[in-house]
This record gives structure tokens, sequence and C-alpha cells, in this order.
């Protein structure tokens, strides 16, 4: 009832009376199984070869090439026998799901290695997008916001596994560099040219309330010259005028030169006063200025010391992983400490093709 034996993973030659047999009782179909399982157990799984990886296919595809005829078989008992159509269905559904089952379990390590690089390989694109979306600058980034960008370039730069698209890797990083490096200049330069420009218009404010200072003291000493000139004048055409008269406008002559006297003095305070004001304000830019600078060089000390614990923790994980190398292989070639330092020096440094250390 069944052809094409070399597809199965064990041959099954049955009339239709053991066929019927296998699919109404439980012992069959596990005897049966249990003939697939040991055949399916026999085979010891590679997948760090091609040959491995197709070996585990190849057994796979037989596990369901037979679970299909055998189930192929089930439904034809069911035609011929409507009786047993309850426990064949129920034998059926247990040979499929018991062969799925040993399916999963047999191609379960050429699974996890699929999922394991499929992982790396996203784990590359990830980066590749990253450095993609790093060589875009913002017009107006901070000198600060750039430094922040060629950090997070060189953190992706010290990546050791592209897994093939090393060439493209290494044309992002060098184009993100030479991007950030010309947008740093140009930010450092814009930063310069604003602080000037304030430095500029602080001290173009000062002269035009300087001159409008100047302005206003002029028109009042010329308003002062014409009054007094006027006061001349009608002084000499009031000199036959009355005593009584001239004492009168004497004494109003007195009372105007006292008032002219106290404004000029309360202008003098407050131009004293402002003056004061703009030496302070220019005391308080410089402290904000210094107070930025002691900022930007604790920032500066801090982004170093995260650097050197992030190197010191790198360099502790590569120490931990030789010596767990080096525990491996004394334990699985049985060989001393110093053979097996050898032999984990010669993989870290490359020199056996198709292995890396990771």
């Amino acid at each position: 009832m069944i052809d094409n034996n070399k597809d199965m993973i064990v041959p099954i030659n049955l009339d239709e009376k053991q066929a019927a047999l296998l699919f109404a009782t439980d012992d069959e179909f596990e005897a049966l199984f249990n003939k697939i399982k040991k055949q399916a157990e026999a085979h010891e799984p590679d997948v760090t070869t091609s040959k491995g990886r197709d070996e585990i296919k190849s057994l796979a595809y037989k596990i369901t090439r037979t679970k299909t005829a055998l189930d192929e078989m089930g439904r034809r008992v069911k035609e011929e026998a409507q009786k047993t159509v309850t426990q064949v269905d129920a034998t059926r559904k247990k040979m499929r799901d018991m062969l799925d089952e040993l399916k999963v379990s047999v191609r379960e390590p050429l699974t996890l290695f699929e999922a394991e690089q499929a992982e790396k390989d996203q784990a590359v694109n990830q980066s590749l997008n990253r450095l993609a979306e790093l060589k875009n600058v913002r017009f107006n980034a901070t000198p600060e916001d750039i430094a922040q960008m060629q950090s997070e370039v060189q953190d992706i730069a010290t990546r050791n596994d592209w897994r093939g698209k090393e060439e493209k890797a290494a044309d992002l990083i060098d184009v993100c560099r030479k991007i950030h490096a010309q947008a740093f200049s140009a930010a450092q330069e814009r930063k310069r040219m604003e602080e000037e420009n304030a430095r500029l218009q602080a001290e173009r404010q000062q002269a035009e309330a300087q001159e409008r200072e100047r302005a206003a003291q002029q028109q009042a000493e010329e308003q002062e010259r014409q009054r007094q000139e006027q006061t001349r004048k009608d002084a000499d055409e009031a000199q036959k005028a009355e005593i009584e008269r001239l004492k009168r406008e004497k004494k109003e002559a007195d009372q105007r030169v006292r008032d002219a006297e106290e404004a000029a003095q309360r202008q003098k305070e407050q131009f004293e006063k402002e003056r004061i004001e703009k030496e302070r304000a220019e005391a308080e830019r410089v402290h904000q200025e210094e107070l930025a600078q002691k900022r930007r060089k604790a920032e500066e000390e801090e982004a170093q010391k995260l650097e050197a614990e992030r190197q010191a923790k790198e360099s502790a994980e590569f120490q931990n992983r030789r010596e767990e190398t080096i525990k491996d292989m004394m334990n699985f070639f049985n060989i001393d400490e110093s053979h097996a330092e050898g032999c984990a020096d010669i993989v870290i440094r490359g020199d056996i093709r198709h292995i890396k250390f990771h």
C-alpha cells in the first residue's frame, strides 16, 4: 500500500490487513514509531558544516514523508473500514503530533542555529541603519550634539563582526566621520560668530545710549545758554526799571540757577547709576561664562572616565571568554593548561579558518 520507501526514514511494506491492524491499536504504531525514533536518534546533528545542515534537513524531510504516507494509509483504511473510523482518526492525529514533535526535535539544532544567524544579521542591519541616520546632521546642531554623534559612530565602529558587510560599514563610518568633522568645525564657527554678534550688539547698544546721553546734555547746555542769553538781554532792558523789580528779577534768576544745578546733579546721579548697572551686568556675564567653561570641563572629564570604564570592562570580558575557552579545550581535548592556552590563542588570533572567537 505504500510506495517510494526510499523517501521514508524506515521501509514500510504492509498489506491491507496489516495496515488496518496498525491503525486499530496503539501497540503496532508505537513499535513502528520506536523504529523511526531510533533511526532519528542515531543521527548526530552537525550545524557547523553545510553537509551537516543538509543531513538534518534530509532527515526531517524523511520524517515528514513518512508522516504523509502513514496518514494517507490511514485515510484508505478509513474508507475501507468505517467501523474503526474513530480509532483510526485518533491514531492518525497521534501519529501526526508525535512525528511533528519528533521532526521539531530533530531539526531543533538547525532551527536554533538559523535563529542565531538571523539575530546576528539583524544586529548588523540595525547598526548599518543607525550609521545611515547619523550621516544627517541638523543645520542648527551644536558642537556638543555633533560630539555625541561622533561618540556613537565610534562605539558602532568597535563592532568586530559585520557578517560580510565590512566594506559597506567601513564606507558609512568614513562618511559619518567626514561629515561630522566638517559639521563640528562649522558649528564651532557658528557659535563663535553668534557670541561675537552678541558682543557687538551690546557694544552698539551701549554706544547708542551714550550718544543719546551726550545729545541730551548738549541740548540742555544749549537751552541753558539761550536762557542765560535771554536773561542778560532782559537784564539790559530792565536796567532802568525800579530797584524792587531788579531785586525780584535777580531773586528769580538765582532760583532758576539753583533749579538747573539740582537738575544737573540729578542727571549726574542717574548717569552714575546706569554706569554701575552696566558694570554689574558685565561682571555677571563674565561669571556665567566661567561657570559654563567649568561645566564643559566637568562633562569632558566625565566622558573620559566613562570611556576608560568601558574599555576596562571590555578587557575583563575578553579575559573571561579566553579563560572559559581554555577550560573548554582542556575538558574537550583532554590536554593540559599550557597546551590549551596555546590552542585558545590560535583561535583568538583567527589562524584557523571558519572559526572565530566571540
